[in-house]
């Protein structure tokens, strides 16, 4: 039996491609979707959120448990994205905040199988990326509930003008990475501290990638070379 399987049943990581493509594609049109129009925008960020989750659920889909949760989950981000668009008094970033338990869920999955099982193979590296870009959007929704209770929490350089949800996973990619450019900045107490944790453990994720990817090629070598 495959260490990955557990007693609530086998977990097998399917299409783990297809979800880094999505993550990859929700990454590019979220944040230029701001240029469009808060409409268009708007509409462009839920289509290719649906998508990622779609291909979330496929990956997840040999476990039905979860691929039933995946599927509860989804209804608020639909919910709260046809709310968000027809009320102009919700902001669009209640979208991520509502997407945080079913992003958490597909991370607890997809990277549970990366690091079990004893053989590094091309669904546990596409799971692995799926996974770092997962970890911001969980971090995009910690900056979502900042947003929420205090406006302004992340700013554009001083601007007054109000981030929105694409704004918010890009802050969050390029604090995880550590690249920092200073166009969006965080200002208040509660979205630093934010920042800080998420730069901290970025650092540590990749660290468990990378001891995860080298530690069965150092193995094989050992053994090659008795």
């Amino acid at each position: 039996m495959d260490s990955a399987e557990t007693n609530s049943g086998p977990f097998k990581l399917r299409g783990g491609a297809g979800l880094l493509g999505a993550l990859v594609v929700f990454q590019v049109v979220a944040p230029a979707a701001g240029s469009l129009g808060a409409g268009l925008a708007a509409n462009l960020v839920v289509v290719s959120y649906v998508g990622v989750m779609v291909m979330a659920m496929r990956a997840v889909a040999s476990r039905r448990r979860t691929l039933c949760w995946c599927l509860i989950l989804t209804v608020p981000i639909l919910a709260g994205s046809v709310i968000s668009q027809a009320r102009e008094s919700v902001p669009g970033v209640i979208v991520l905040v509502l997407a945080m338990p079913a992003v958490l869920l597909v991370i607890w999955s997809v990277f549970g199988y990366v690091l079990r099982g004893s053989t590094i193979d091309n669904e546990r590296l596409f799971g692995a990326g799926a996974v770092f870009l997962l970890i911001t959007h969980l971090w995009g929704g910690l900056y979502a509930v900042a947003e929420l209770f205090q406006p302004g929490a992340i700013s554009h350089g001083g601007s007054e003008d109000p981030v929105i949800a694409g704004d918010l996973i890009y802050f969050s990619v390029v604090t995880q990475t550590t690249l920092g450019y200073g166009d969006l900045a965080p200002t208040t107490a509660l979205a630093r501290s934010i920042a800080s944790l998420q730069s901290v453990t970025g650092i540590f994720f990749m660290g468990v990638v990378v001891a995860r990817i080298v530690g069965p090629i150092g193995s094989r070598r050992q053994e090659t070379n008795r």
